[in-house]
């Protein structure tokens, strides 16, 4: 019976690894060469500033060597009209701005200057994009750039960029990755509320979410409940396992500012991680009506969005976040707080149109 189910679980996880594989194929990606800057000149209104800060190796250009020193730097990115969906269109030979995506310019920055950079722009408080599993650098940079767009942010956008494999068949190599990078994560944490008045706003999808619990953690063992009080966390699509996500939330202890947590039961790709990871739940594929959510949402003052309603382009459903960041400004106006939420709970966001959020709890005593 054992031998059964053994092969059947090494069946069905070659499965999965076949449909990531799939997904990689049917779309082309940038490389490091798509980062250089082009002799196309864009329109200036549509050039985003985005700053990096990576643990990538800077003589492997960037890739999936992880580097102990942490660099600094940043990409003028020209966006296309049309950034609403999933998709980044590029030529890194000759960009179109009409529909690519491209850096007009780029340099490193020393970390001193890196930080007097950031904390010069006082329009809206600091944002740090942290990105996930199987994403390229350049991924990364003209993925912010989107964001950056789409939700009209006006303050320093930043890029964390760890070191991801870039690869579809390395889930483990970058869960390794994301791990190497915690403590550069929460440096990054400590030193930008320490230099801004604002709160920090710490957005992270997929693999970026475990990554941004992990610094969290490393947050409270080391005594920072200064900063942790100052961070506003989002995590879209996590790809936690839940008990993990719970036993660590318990060792962190509640914070001040809620944690929201955007889910979909419908997630494939989190189904496939789940599956490669002998069918533990992840804490993005939750349904807010699941036993476990509210038990999930009293641990640490954590408030969870069921964002299955989200319609998307992407065939896994995983990247709906994306498609949300146009309407943020709308959520944060229609629930009176910066993250768009409105306490401690579970909702349902029904349409994308009003940006109305329902609840199915909320206001939990943390206990």
């Amino acid at each position: 019976m054992a031998r059964t189910t053994t092969r059947g679980s090494s069946w069905t996880r070659r499965a999965a690894l076949a449909l990531l594989m799939l997904a990689a194929a049917c779309s082309p990606r940038p490389g490091p060469e798509a980062l250089n800057p082009a002799a196309t000149p864009p329109d200036p209104a549509r050039v985003h500033r985005i700053y990096v800060v990576t643990t990538r190796a800077a003589r492997d250009a960037f890739r999936s060597e992880p580097s102990f020193v942490t660099r600094y730097g940043f990409y003028d990115v020209s966006v296309p009209p049309d950034h609403g969906g999933t998709k980044l269109t590029f030529d890194p030979v000759s960009p179109d701005p009409a529909k690519d995506y491209f850096v007009s310019d780029s340099g490193l920055m020393e970390r001193e200057a890196f930080y007097r950079a950031v904390s010069r722009n006082r329009a809206q408080e600091p944002g740090v994009f942290v990105h996930g599993f199987n994403t390229t650098h350049s991924e990364g940079v003209f993925r912010l750039a989107q964001l950056t767009a789409s939700a009209g942010y006006t303050g320093a956008p930043i890029l964390f960029s760890w070191p991801s494999e870039g690869s579809p068949l390395d889930y483990v190599g970058d869960r390794q990755g994301a791990l190497f990078s915690r403590d550069p994560l929460a440096e990054l944490m400590i030193e930008l509320t320490r230099r801004n008045r604002d709160n920090v706003m710490v957005f992270g999808h997929s693999m970026g979410g475990f990554l941004i619990v992990e610094a969290l953690r490393t947050l409270s063992l080391s005594g920072r409940r200064g900063v942790l009080d100052r961070l506003e966390t989002v995590l879209a699509s996590p790809d936690i396992d839940v008990a993990l996500f719970a036993r660590t939330m318990r060792a962190i202890g509640p914070l001040r500012n809620p944690v929201a947590v955007l889910t979909a039961p419908g997630d494939r790709a989190l189904a496939i991680s789940s599956t490669i990871s002998g069918g533990r739940v992840r804490l993005g594929s939750l349904g807010v009506t699941d036993p476990r959510v509210a038990d999930v949402a009293t641990l640490g003052n954590v408030e969870l969005v069921d964002m299955s309603a989200v319609a998307t382009d992407d065939r896994f459903g995983h990247d709906r976040y994306i498609h949300l960041a146009g309407q943020f400004s709308r959520l944060q106006s229609a629930s009176g707080t910066r993250t768009g939420l409105r306490g401690a709970g579970a909702y349902v966001l029904r349409s994308l149109d009003d940006a109305f959020l329902e609840p199915v709890f909320d206001q939990i005593d943390i206990q």
